[in-house]
């Protein structure tokens, strides 16, 4: 089972939808500890009736030092290292972390922002969504979980979720619609996370497969499915979703059934280990000017409305790129 440290600063909604996933068995993980900036904090009280340890980190000692943000990120890393976490989840946490808090956690912290990828970075970012929406200048929103890198909300994507939004929404009701959504989320992605299976590769089955693939300096392998299109395209055009949409999530859906299609090799300092992720998301092209293409990639989600509705938003924000974006290497759980 999996250890999660969770770092806070307020009222710990999100953190209190992750304590009951992981009561009810939604998330196979223990919550560690709980950490927050502010001793004054309603999620550390959350997680005191949870009996799960909390920790005061106070910035207070470090105010005035040239290097004050690097020095709290020290000693914010090593409280929590003490309690040997898997994952660190940033839920709500109103600071922007250092590399040096990264590098004790490398590849392990995850934080939770209330915008899509590539939207409204930083701080108060439901607001500044509600205002461009009175503005008419926006449609929807929504939220992300990715994880942390140096720069601000710009870390690979594990996770979104669109939220419609128009100028007769409420700022009230727009938050509670993202927060609503944020728990979801955040439990499906953490639980993801920690549901991963790890195979030994000197007894994976699959042991001589892979020796002969790595000689290759980026081996595909292809997979024939039959499937009645006729069936998914009356069964998209009968509810307002794109024939490309349906027949993507059939898809994915059917090759997520095929354990051997989530497995992947990762290279660790400790050597090569075999990750067999709990779901794999559907990646594809994207044609943009100059007949070039673009790689994109939505999470796999059940329902197919939202499934639609993402392939959707991702699509028409890669036709409008500039730039290529580079895609392999950046996650490996993907299924293109």
């Amino acid at each position: 089972m999996k250890r999660i440290a969770v770092v806070i600063s307020g009222n710990g909604s999100n953190l209190q939808a992750l304590i009951d996933a992981c009561a009810a068995g939604v998330v196979d993980a223990e919550i560690a500890v709980v950490a927050s900036a502010r001793k004054a904090a309603w999620g550390l009280e959350r997680a005191r009736l949870a009996g799960i340890p909390t920790l005061h980190v106070s910035a207070l000692p470090f105010k005035g030092r040239p290097d004050a943000r690097e020095a709290y990120d020290a000693e914010l890393g090593e409280r929590l290292a003490a309690f040997a976490p898997d994952l660190v989840v940033l839920a709500g946490f109103l600071r922007i972390v250092t590399a040096v808090f990264l590098r004790r956690f490398p590849g392990r912290v995850i934080n939770l922002h209330p915008a899509l990828p590539g939207e409204l970075p930083g701080l108060h970012a439901i607001e500044r969504a509600w205002q461009e929406a009175v503005a008419s200048e926006r449609t929807h929103t929504g939220i992300m979980v990715h994880e942390v890198v140096v720069e601000v909300d710009a870390g690979p994507v594990l996770g979104t979720t669109v939220i419609p939004i128009d100028a007769s929404r409420t700022l009230e009701a727009l938050e509670q619609a993202v927060h609503a959504a944020e728990h979801a989320l955040l439990v499906d992605v953490v639980g993801r996370i920690c549901g991963q299976r790890t195979h030994d590769p000197s007894t994976w089955r699959r042991a001589s497969a892979y020796r002969h693939y790595r000689s290759m300096g980026s081996p595909h392998m292809a997979v024939t499915v039959q499937v009645d299109a006729t069936d998914v395209y009356t069964a998209a055009k009968a509810d307002g979703r794109s024939f490309f949409s349906a027949m993507l999530h059939h898809l994915a859906t059917a090759a997520n059934g095929v354990p051997e299609l989530r497995q992947r090799i990762r290279e660790t300092p400790d050597g090569d280990v075999v990750v067999e992720h709990t779901t794999v998301d559907p990646a594809f092209t994207v044609a943009v000017e100059g007949g070039l293409f673009n790689f994109a990639s939505v999470r796999l989600t059940p329902d197919v409305h939202t499934f639609a509705a993402d392939v959707a938003r991702v699509s028409e924000a890669k036709r409008d790129t500039t730039e290529l974006e580079p895609f392999e290497g950046v996650r490996d759980d993907v299924l293109f």
